[in-house]
């Protein structure tokens, strides 16, 4: 009941502040994703993306909605769903830093080689007891191995 009722006031937190531009923390957080953490990437762009996402997450923190009324609240589903972008582009950040190698559209530019493909590992981001941990798995491949083709 404990950890129920700390998730239902973390939810209705904003409705006790003041309110402000959602949409704005929105847009720098998707420009933040695709600048720094996008495409092309290398260690200072996903340490200045981890800067700016605890800025945008404190933000979001301070930012509240109007709580008149909870029916059909809108502005506080985009709270809601906001705040979980902010954490899932902290996993994808965290993941893409684990990660020392380029592989597929994601290119490292502190670490262009791709290493072998026949022993590919992808990488697991986990949240335990309020932070990321990472580890990496062997890929199993079922259909088709590095090197082989269906034609």
């Amino acid at each position: 009941q404990e950890a129920i009722d700390a998730a239902v006031a973390r939810c209705r937190a904003p409705l006790a502040r003041k309110g402000g531009d959602l949409n704005a923390i929105r847009e720098e957080l998707y420009n933040v994703m695709w600048d720094d953490v996008g495409i092309i990437r290398d260690a200072a762009s996903l340490a200045r993306a981890e800067e700016q996402l605890n800025e945008l997450d404190s933000r979001l923190d301070a930012t509240g909605v109007d709580g008149s009324t909870l029916a059909f609240n809108l502005t506080w589903h985009d709270w809601l769903n906001l705040k979980n972008l902010v954490l899932v582009s902290k996993s994808i950040r965290f993941a893409a830093m684990a990660r020392e190698d380029s592989r597929g559209s994601h290119f490292r530019a502190d670490f262009p080689d791709v290493r072998d493909l026949e022993n590919s590992r992808y990488t697991c981001v986990g949240w335990r007891e309020g932070r990321f941990t990472s580890e990496t798995r062997p890929v199993h491949f079922t259909r088709v191995k590095p090197g082989q083709s269906l034609l």
